[in-house]
């Protein structure tokens, strides 16, 4: 039916109350006087609320008609949503579905009954509950709404859950907008624009990390990875490298949510159901919501991200159910970016047995190579979807002080010693504001003055309160580490459990509330770096103990349960400058130390300490050096090998160990590794690999160096898993050492077929090495040199090649490896043009690239080899 022309454009308040009370809602005794139209109203969408209408947010981009209005009763009824669209739009069933959604939506007063669409020439009237057209004149005086006076009686939740499906499936903008305000939400826990706040992200203070962002891009567009791994050291940027990705993403129109694992109660599917307001109630619950997720991206042609910040700092059983929730999400439309500190990389990336989690995995990130994220990550394989997240580069830093110098009104003067640490960088400024930088940024004192700043903000507390219940927290934390719940916290506070907590503590970002592995309510403090001042300077009081206190300390802690926040606080506090003193005291209760963790907690401050690198006689790193390397811990050797590595000068080193026989026998230790953390590329023996080579390259002479000397002994020791070890440290650092020693073992020793498969591996890291040297990685190799260089050399060096070559190549011919040696002397040999130009006057056999078993006499049994014999 068309209804009269009255009004061609609907775009007045008295327009559309005139067209609602004199033909829609006529013979329901409504005036103009009884009923409100609003231009401007509030939707629900989840636990979120979004205004429709003149007064949205200016990046709002919606998909909406020309107008829509909503109707009300004098007593606060919804009675009518109204989509009115311009004269020349068709009455479509987007337009439908948006109305319904609308009114379902409606934050108050309950569901609108009734949708109205209208173009001013035809109108359409929908039961918002059902769907079903009802009319196209006017709203119906028999209709059930009608006779219940105008309210509906179903199920509002089942029904709003719906309408949200509806409205984000619309159009893609509709899920960008609700993207948007989904991530206002979640992030208000760590943003503020106050850069006084206290707030781990203030945008005005964030510093672009290019290198990061471009990595980030390659692997999440050019790729196409479904899941990233961000990590990195404690406060070094990664939360405000997250929400910045996830602000800009959004304003580039790609859909995204953001979830803090700080602030999660439920798994991510869980928390992703509540964002959506969908309910469900059995067990096919996350199916649901998966299926409901892709059936909106699909509709929408859309892909989305989700970002995940500080999975570290979830409870365990939190942490492996997001790890779950990640797995069920896998499908080409979601892609997953979840950071986390390295020192957590293990708890979080394996399982109880040791086995990779579904974001290792998808990461492609082995569980051999999970402990370099926290030893060494650098050495992490490029293939893998993780990247570094590391303090300030140069340029960085630069940036940095340019910009926080402008927000805190600071001055730098040219003494002043730059760091490239964000987070102590940030409180050196604002605790100088309007004034200058000091020389030095001293990090105890300027976190304790900054606890302070912030404690004199806590509105409803004074400081001296503030200091004893920070004080009483980190105490319970070293009864039972963190978090602690809120019951525990009560009671060490003197507060009952009907009495409001301090509001200050939370608003001032020192604490922060988060949940337990059983989703009990517990605090734990905002920033980790000022959980480990409290508890080194105020609970344990370190900083004023004498050396002999402090050893005491150390000698009760090898007897006692140490939880891992009083780890973080020992390497906090040893590797201070100041502190060096004590750091050299823990070399006399070093081997005392039961836990693992305290020991590898000491080496890393050792190496982290800068004032051990700047004095004259650091004899006692020694000791320390020689009982980490025999240590039965495989982790604290590999952290005694880093160590190995700061010192790079093998006459040092031997210097320190005072006795050659020593460093044979750490190197024996340290190749022992190879028994639960394979000396391979990519994994965690890799550091030791890098240690030796090290030490090899400053003291090599030519190919040799003592480091190789000793390998080249321990390719005879008794162990095999030193004979094994031995020969990949030796292939990798020196390959023509290696093959040369292996000449030597397969001619003298006449080897079986299982010991001569202990040098395959060795083998094939020297192929590795051979192919870096010859054909380069990040320029180019010696290959190009010789081609460049009179032919002779060339010649010679091929000739070198192939004399150490073939008599492997020989003994392992049956073997891959052997093959493979093969191709890389055929890819380095001279063309033939060359011998013909220098040495017409001679046959060189050395050009000869097929198998030659006389080339090279050994005392070898050849007399039964089939040299051309298949695999």
């Amino acid at each position: 039916m068309n209804v009269p022309d009255r009004s061609v454009s609907l775009v007045s308040e008295d327009d559309i109350r005139t067209r609602v009370v004199a033909i829609w809602l006529f013979e329901h005794g409504f005036s103009a006087e009884s009923i409100s139209v609003e231009f401007s109203f509030e939707l629900r969408l989840g636990r979120n609320i979004y205004r429709v209408g003149e007064n949205k947010p200016v990046k709002s981009s919606v998909f909406r008609p020309r107008a829509d209005v909503l109707v009300r009763s004098c007593d606060g009824r919804n009675l009518l949503i109204v989509e009115v669209k311009a004269p020349d739009k068709i009455l479509d069933n987007d337009a439908k579905e948006q109305g319904i959604s609308y009114a379902r939506l409606l934050r108050n007063g309950g569901i609108a009954p009734f949708v109205v669409l209208t173009n001013g020439h035809n109108t359409q009237i929908y039961d918002s509950i059902s769907g079903e057209l009802v009319s196209d004149a006017q709203v119906p005086t028999n209709h059930p709404h009608v006779q219940n006076g105008f309210r509906v009686s179903v199920d509002d939740i089942e029904l709003r859950a719906e309408a949200l499906e509806t409205f984000v499936s619309i159009s893609s903008e509709n899920l960008l907008e609700f993207c948007r305000i989904q991530v206002d939400y979640r992030m208000r826990l760590l943003r503020s624009d106050d850069p006084f706040s206290g707030k781990k992200y203030i945008p005005t203070l964030y510093i672009e990390r290019e290198e990061v962002k471009k990595q980030l891009s390659k692997r999440l567009d050019e790729e196409k990875r479904q899941v990233v791994v961000l990590f990195g050291a404690p406060q070094v940027g990664k939360t405000n490298f997250v929400c910045h990705a996830v602000e800009e993403k959004l304003e580039q129109g790609i859909l995204c949510l953001f979830y803090p694992a700080i602030g999660m109660q439920g798994s991510l599917l869980e928390e992703i159901g509540e964002d959506f307001g969908w309910i469900v109630r059995d067990s096919s619950a996350p199916y649901q919501i998966v299926n409901k997720l892709t059936r909106i991206l699909r509709r929408t042609g859309q892909r989305l991200i989700i970002f995940i910040d500080g999975w570290n700092e979830a409870s365990q059983a939190l942490a492996q159910a997001i790890d779950h929730s990640s797995a069920r999400l896998s499908c080409d439309e979601i892609q997953i970016v979840i950071s986390l500190t390295n020192i957590a990389a293990r708890r979080l990336l394996l399982d109880n047995v040791g086995n990779p989690s579904y974001i290792a995995e998808s990461a492609s990130i082995s569980s051999a190579s999970v402990p370099l994220l926290e030893i060494s990550p650098e050495k992490i394989a490029q293939r893998s979807s993780v990247i570094e997240i590391k303090k300030y580069s140069p340029e960085e830093i630069q940036k940095a002080y340019d910009i926080y110098s402008k927000v805190y009104v600071v001055q730098i003067p040219e003494s002043h010693q730059k760091v490239n640490d964000p987070f102590l960088l940030r409180i050196g400024m604002e605790l100088s504001k309007g004034r200058c930088l000091p020389e030095a940024l001293d990090e105890p004192f300027l976190l304790g003055k900054s606890i302070s700043l912030k404690a004199s903000r806590a509105v409803d507390l004074d400081e001296d309160v503030v200091v004893l219940l920070l004080s009483e927290l980190a105490d319970a934390m070293l009864m039972d580490d963190t978090p602690v719940t809120q019951v525990v916290a009560r009671k060490r506070w003197g507060i009952p459990t009907t009495a409001e907590l301090p509001k200050g503590l939370f608003e001032a970002a020192l604490i922060a509330k988060v949940y337990s592995d059983k989703n009990i309510p517990c605090f734990d403090f905002y920033y980790g770096r000022e959980r480990d001042f409290v508890i080194a300077a105020w609970v344990r009081n370190w900083f004023q103990k004498s050396l002999d206190k402090f050893k005491t300390f150390l000698s009760l802690l090898a007897d006692s349960t140490c939880q891992s926040v009083e780890v973080d606080a020992l390497i906090w506090f040893l590797k201070q400058p100041q502190n060096y003193t004590y750091l050299e005291s823990t070399t006399q209760c070093f081997q005392l130390q039961k836990d693992p963790s305290v020991k590898r907690a000491i080496l890393l401050s050792v190496r982290s300490n800068p004032n051990c690198f700047t004095n004259n006689q650091p004899h006692w790193i020694k000791d320390i050096i020689e009982q980490a390397a025999k240590d039965s811990s495989m982790l604290v050797r590999v952290e005694a090998a880093k160590l190995v590595a700061e010192f790079a000068d093998a006459h040092l080193l031997v210097s320190i160990l005072a006795v050659e026989q020593y460093l044979e026998d750490l190197v024996v230790n340290l190749l022992e590794v190879d028994e639960e953390y394979s000396l391979s590329l990519g994994n965690a023996g890799q550091i030791i690999l890098d240690s030796l080579r090290t030490l090899h390259w400053d003291d090599s002479s030519d190919e040799g160096s003592y480091i190789t000397d000793i390998l080249s002994d321990l390719m005879q020791h008794h162990s095999s898993t030193v004979r094994v070890g031995a020969s990949k440290a030796l292939g990798y650092i020196a390959p023509k050492v290696f093959l040369q020693s292996l000449i030597h073992e397969v001619g003298l020793y006449q080897l079986s077929n299982e010991a001569a498969q202990e040098y395959i591996d060795g083998l094939y890291l020297a192929l590795d090495t051979l192919g870096e040297i010859y054909y380069g990685s990040m320029c180019p190799g010696y290959l190009d040199v010789l081609l460049d260089s009179p032919p002779e050399e060339h010649i010679s060096d091929y000739e070198a090649m192939w004399k150490i070559c073939m008599p492997v190549i020989n003994f392992y011919r049956k073997e891959k490896c052997g093959k493979r040696l093969m191709e890389f002397l055929n890819s380095i040999a001279p063309d033939q043009e060359v011998y013909d130009k220098y040495y017409s006057e001679k046959i060189c056999s050395s050009s000869q690239t097929f198998w030659d078993g006389n080339a090279v006499q050994l005392s070898l049994k050849l007399d039964n080899l089939d040299l051309n014999e298949d695999d």
